[in-house]
C-alpha cells in the first residue's frame, strides 16, 4: 500500500492536488490560505497565496486594495504617504497639507525649500522693479 499523502490541517488526500510546502508539512490551498494568509486591512477578505500583497506598517493589502483614500489611485507602484492611518498618494497629500507660496500661490513642496528660494530669486524677482546689473556696473 502506497504512504498517504494528506493536507496537514483537513487530512484530505494530496494526490494529484495542488498545495503549498509550509515548516515541512503539505497544505491543500484552501488550508493554507485560511492559515497562513494575511487579512486585507481594506476590504477585509484573505489575500491569498497567489495574489500579490502589499503592506505598509502592519496593515496588508491586496494589490487593487491599496489606494489613495481621497482619489482612489492605486499606490501599488507610486510614492505615498500616510496621514491620520489613510493612505495617500503624493498630490493629495500636498494638495491638502503642504504650504502654499504667498507670492504664486503654488504648492511647496516638502523638502524643496532651496528650490522655492531659487525660483522666487529667477521667476518672481522678474516682476518688481530692479535696476539690471549691467546699469549698475556702468556708473
Amino acid at each position: 500500500m502506497a504512504d498517504r499523502f494528506d493536507c496537514d490541517n483537513c487530512k484530505e488526500s494530496l494526490y494529484g492536488r495542488k498545495y503549498i510546502q509550509s515548516d515541512d508539512n503539505p497544505y491543500c490551498i484552501p488550508c493554507y490560505d485560511s492559515l497562513f494568509s494575511n487579512t486585507c486591512d481594506e476590504c477585509k477578505e484573505l489575500i491569498g497565496h497567489d495574489a500579490r500583497e502589499l503592506f505598509y506598517e502592519d496593515r496588508h493589502y491586496h494589490e487593487h486594495c491599496f489606494r489613495c483614500f481621497r482619489c482612489d489611485r492605486s499606490l501599488a507602484d507610486e510614492p505615498f504617504t500616510s496621514q491620520d492611518d489613510a493612505l495617500l498618494c503624493n498630490d493629495c497629500y500636498c494638495n491638502e497639507f503642504s504650504s502654499k507660496c504667498v507670492a504664486c500661490d503654488k504648492i511647496v513642496m516638502p523638502g524643496k525649500l532651496e528650490n522655492i528660494r531659487n525660483y522666487f530669486l529667477t521667476n518672481l524677482m522678474k516682476t518688481i522693479v530692479w535696476p539690471p546689473f549691467e546699469s549698475r556696473q556702468s556708473k
